[in-house]
């Protein structure tokens, strides 16, 4: 057993980069990797912006206003709509489910936020985003269009938020993507509410292993729950009216899952 094994992870690495020429190799080819699809995304960004007069191209929020790109952030694949495009089935069924209220947990910089409170005009939205950077995207992002007045912003959710969150009855729907803490977020025995709602949840079995079991043994008796697997974009999904070459237009709309990644679309029995 090595030095390196008795480090925090971020010391590991570094570890790891300066005495293992393998694994130093391996991590400056995933880099390389990386920074080539960002630049290549910043790139397709700005050529979609153009054609796009920075509106989104498809999918159930076409037409809505998206961020400008900078420096350090582009959103290609939420620009041309085809973000979680295994996903648009259940939108457009949320959408005609018209909730009162949807709880957002996981709001990166906007996109369900903004998306579903232009479809749904009645609704109030309650976003979470433990990232506060993200924050002042949300908000530019929903002055954009015009939905301010119904966004409420918070940081990071705790189980005991949720509870609260769920205290009043309403017709609610929970989109959850917390990066593998939705097993601690979504337990009934803390928040019974839960029991009661809709709930479209990423679920990150491969940084919590049994998360998938477990969600399923907690809501199985109250909700119908239906699996949808991810899928990698290919060139047919590209938008009509977009022109980019195939190599920028497959960067544009990879997701960067790394991984097959799954949805729980739990919808209440009751």
């Amino acid at each position: 057993m090595g030095i390196g094994t008795h480090l925090p992870e971020s010391l590991k690495r570094l570890w790891w980069y300066c005495t293992d020429a393998q694994w130093r190799d391996a991590y400056r080819t995933m880099q390389q990797r990386l920074y080539r699809r960002q630049t290549l995304q910043r790139r397709a960004y700005l050529q979609i912006w153009e054609q796009t007069g920075g509106r989104i191209a498809t999918g159930p929020f076409q037409g809505l206003s998206y961020l400008k790109p900078t420096a350090t952030r582009a959103y290609p694949q939420k620009l041309l709509g085809t973000y979680e495009k295994e996903l648009w089935g259940i939108v457009e069924e949320i959408i005609a489910r018209d909730y009162s209220l949807i709880i957002d947990i996981g709001a990166g910089e906007g996109f369900y936020v903004c998306g579903l409170a232009s479809r749904l005009p009645q609704a109030k939205i309650l976003a979470y985003e433990a990232q506060r950077n993200c924050h002042a995207r949300i908000f530019e992002l929903a002055e954009l269009n015009g939905v301010s007045a119904r966004v409420s912003l918070r940081g990071l959710c705790q189980s005991t938020d949720l509870g609260a969150a769920l205290a009043e009855p309403s017709r609610t729907l929970i989109i959850c993507d917390v990066e593998g803490a939705e097993c601690d977020l979504l337990d009934p025995t803390i928040a019974p509410n839960l029991a009661r709602v809709d709930l479209l949840v990423e679920v990150h079995e491969h940084f919590r292993p049994g998360v998938a079991g477990a969600l399923k043994s907690r809501f199985g008796a109250s909700h119908q729950i239906a699996v949808v697997a991810a899928n990698e974009r290919t060139i047919a999904d590209l938008p009509p009216g977009i022109e980019l070459d195939a190599t920028m237009a497959l960067a544009a709309m990879d997701e960067g899952r790394g991984t097959r990644m799954e949805w729980f679309w739990m919808r209440c029995k009751r």
